[in-house]
């Protein structure tokens, strides 16, 4: 599926990208910069043996729906295109990108759970825990 001009925004620059993530709620930012969230996203790189280059263009994906940049709706097409994967493996690596990184903060993302059911996966009774605020573990990119 090749996307159309109206199915993804433009990504944002720099300055909208800190405006956007500014915005958000501190439970979400909490995550985002997590050590837990980056060795999340490492490890389903390596899963699906994706390069260091595919790994990083799936977290941008990751956090351009995270943003809104990207429709919860249309992230399958979108990461085939950004990692030049075929369409079922897109499709599996959403399955754990959603139940992995998208579960645990689903009152921000409506449809997460619409989405595991489309893909074919099983809603996880309990969802996976999310870096807790009180985590040691968090990055200050601010001071780097």
């Amino acid at each position: 599926m090749i996307l159309g001009d109206n199915q993804i925004k433009s990504m944002p620059t720099q300055q909208e990208f800190a405006e956007k993530f500014e915005k958000l709620p501190q439970r979400i930012k909490e995550i985002m910069l997590s050590s837990e969230t980056a060795e999340t996203n490492r490890s389903i790189g390596t899963k699906y043996k994706l390069s260091i280059e595919q790994t990083g263009d799936m977290v941008s994906v990751i956090v351009d729906t995270i943003l809104k940049d990207i429709p919860l709706e249309n992230f399958v097409a979108v990461l085939q295109q950004k990692l030049g994967i075929d369409l079922q493996t897109s499709q599996r690596l959403t399955l754990d990108i959603v139940i992995k990184r998208f579960l645990p903060i689903k009152e921000y993302l409506p449809g997460t759970e619409t989405l595991i059911q489309k893909l074919g996966g099983n809603v996880p009774k309990t969802v996976p825990p999310s870096p807790s605020s009180a985590s040691p573990n968090i990055v200050n990119l601010k001071n780097k």
